[in-house]
């Protein structure tokens, strides 16, 4: 019986590492950091016909990002959940479109707090991965710049996607 479990927990330890979100920070007055996570649930399916890689949606736990430093996931965590980020404590990007073939504006929506943001995409297709990039302003969104002690984040956030080519079906 404790052997079923190991493996069932092994191969859903497994199953989130296809993709990741990398979330780059620049501190005011110096410095950066960076927030990942590597739980992003949802079907992302390559639709041959109109040559696109697509996802209706797309969740990311608030609770998965983490930067490295306990502390400082304390407060992002806490910033998240402050500023109402989502309902239901995931962050939700719906109808995902990348055009494989095409020159067309690659983009996803996002809901952020109760606001649905469209975001245009930027893509680089590298040998195991499709890397989708993107930038967004906290200030767009509405959002309070995080601080602490009198460091702050700035208002830009550069967000990196990895989507694992052999997981896209």
């Amino acid at each position: 019986m404790k052997r079923l479990i190991v493996c069932i927990f092994i191969l859903f330890s497994f199953s989130g590492l296809a993709h990741k979100i990398t979330i780059d920070c620049e501190i005011d007055p110096v410095g950066d950091f960076q927030i990942t996570s590597d739980s992003i649930f949802g079907k992302i399916i390559k639709d041959i016909e109109s040559s696109t890689i697509v996802a209706n949606k797309l969740q990311i736990p608030l609770s998965s990002f983490k930067s490295g430093i306990p502390l400082r996931d304390e407060h992002i965590h806490k910033y998240l959940i402050e500023n109402k980020i989502s309902k239901n404590k995931n962050i939700e990007v719906f109808d995902l479109k990348l055009f494989l073939n095409e020159k067309k504006r690659d983009y996803a929506y996002i809901y952020i707090g109760t606001k649905k943001q469209k975001i245009f995409l930027k893509k680089q297709d590298q040998k195991d991965f499709w890397k989708i990039m993107t930038k967004i302003s906290l200030k767009k969104l509405k959002l309070e710049t995080p601080s602490f002690m009198n460091i702050s984040v700035k208002d830009t956030l550069e967000i990196s996607v990895l989507l694992n080519k052999k997981d896209i079906r």
